[in-house]
């Protein structure tokens, strides 16, 4: 996927180390950006705008809902492809994300997990957690045809 500027999945798109994401909630719905692969999500909060005809794509459909301060996001509607490196998944991956703010440690938390009972066994599952930041979200700058070149920082 990288070759292909493809984030490759929603969990992917989360574990880019040292860039920047940013999650913001307009018109019922919460935006997520992610510098890595230059990966915008729409969740949408009402749940009956499920997706009806909706392109399979590499991040997939996003609904989510409040519970008590978490938020918790399904995602179906994926393409066949790769969850992450060395994880394949067919257009039958099903995630479900669980975010919230520790509020002993002010840490923005990320659990998820993800069904695909075509490659997997076993539900796959992770926790990551993330600090807030001051840097601006830029471009990953990737060129789908040559695919990613890192940019000198000066």
């Amino acid at each position: 996927p990288t070759l292909h500027c493809s984030p490759a999945s929603n969990i992917r798109a989360w574990a880019a180390p040292g860039l920047p994401t940013s999650i913001e909630r307009e018109n019922g719905q919460i935006r997520i950006r992610h510098e890595f692969m230059d990966a915008e999500r729409v969740i949408y909060l009402d749940s009956s705008e499920r997706a009806s005809g909706q392109q399979r794509t590499d991040l997939g459909y996003s609904v989510g809902r409040f519970e008590d301060s978490a938020l918790i996001i399904e995602t179906t509607g994926f393409a066949a492809g790769a969850l992450w490196a060395g994880r394949l998944n067919t257009e039958g991956l099903e995630t479900t994300e669980k975010l919230w703010v520790d509020p002993a440690t002010g840490l923005l938390v990320l659990e998820w997990t993800a069904t695909d009972p075509a490659y997997y066994s076993a539900i796959e599952s992770g926790r990551r957690t993330f600090v807030r930041t001051d840097l601006s979200i830029g471009n990953f700058e990737c060129d789908s045809d040559a695919g990613h070149t890192p940019i000198a920082v000066e």
